[in-house]
Order: C-alpha cells, then structure tokens, then sequence
C-alpha cells in the first residue's frame, strides 16, 4: 500500500505468494481504507481552491463514456465535450460520436453560445484537436493546431495546454 498498489494488488500478490492463505479481498480492502485514514496528509492528498475571475479561464476537454446508441439505434463508441468555467465551474456537455477537429471547434462555438460568452483564457488537455506539440521545457517550441489556432483569434481566446501527462495541474 506504501508502494502504491491497490487492494486488489496486494490481494493478489499474497495469494501467488501462500496459496493456502484464508482471508478475503474484502478485508484487504477494508484493512487498506483502515489504513489510509490512520496516515498522515500527503501533499498529493490536499486539493487546493484555484480562484479565478469570472470570465477568466475555462477547462475544456473529450472524455471517453463508452458505446452508446446513436440516433438509428447503432452502437458506437461516444466522448463527453465538457468546457468548466474556472470561477463558476458552470459546465456545457454534449456527447458526440468522433474527436475530429471540425467537432472540436463546433462544439466550441455552441458552448460559447450557451454559457453567454469566450472567457480569456482555454486550457484544454493535450489532444491533436488542439495541441500538436506541447512545450513545457526551456527550449521547447509549441505548435498548436493550426485551426484551433484560427478558432481561438476569431473567438480571441489565449490557448493555455495543460502539461502532457500531469492531470493534476
């Protein structure tokens, strides 16, 4: 648990390493919930406020929600479009069928349209829609989707990626 694994882990491991062994995955995991609670707080355990202006910043990202039935009655593979205001946390959703570009910025236009403005600043995930190259490192050149590019001067938006793998920040 100190190393990170989960309870179904650590259950595993001991029953490879004493097949014999009587205890269930249920009480390893109610030792390991045990256990977390008797630690001290971590720094990765602490979930700060990040107050931002109104119309300042938004988070906008595709999340994977699984098949689902389009309107013939298909199964397909779906993403959730989500853009969070920064101050409100007010939130547009809609669930689309593709993660191509042309998606991306339409559904950019139709979040606009429905939370009554642009904010200042999009911080979207790393996703080819939007960022092509990241740069985070000093001599790192970024390189942004040339029509998300074109997207953010019509809408006059700053385009602000998050650090490839780092969903925390």
């Amino acid at each position: 648990l100190r190393r990170g694994a989960q309870p179904r882990a650590i259950y595993d491991k001991l029953r490879l390493d004493d097949p014999d062994l009587d205890i269930s995955y249920w009480a390893i995991k109610r030792l390991c919930r045990r256990l977390r609670k008797a630690r001290p707080v971590r720094e990765q355990d602490v979930a700060l406020h990040v107050d931002t202006a109104p119309g300042d910043v938004a988070q906008v990202d595709f999340g994977y929600v699984g098949r689902v039935l389009d309107e013939g009655g298909v199964l397909h593979k779906a993403w959730v479009f989500l853009l969070v205001l920064g101050h409100s946390r007010k939130m547009f959703a809609r669930v689309v069928f593709d993660q191509r570009a042309v998606t991306w910025q339409h559904l950019h236009g139709l979040a606009f349209e429905a939370l009554g403005g642009v904010p200042q600043t999009l911080v979207p995930d790393n996703l080819k829609a939007a960022v092509i190259r990241a740069a985070f490192g000093v001599g790192d050149t970024p390189a942004l989707n040339r029509s998300y590019r074109e997207l953010a001067r019509h809408y006059d938006f700053v385009v602000d990626p998050t650090p490839a793998r780092s969903p925390e920040k």
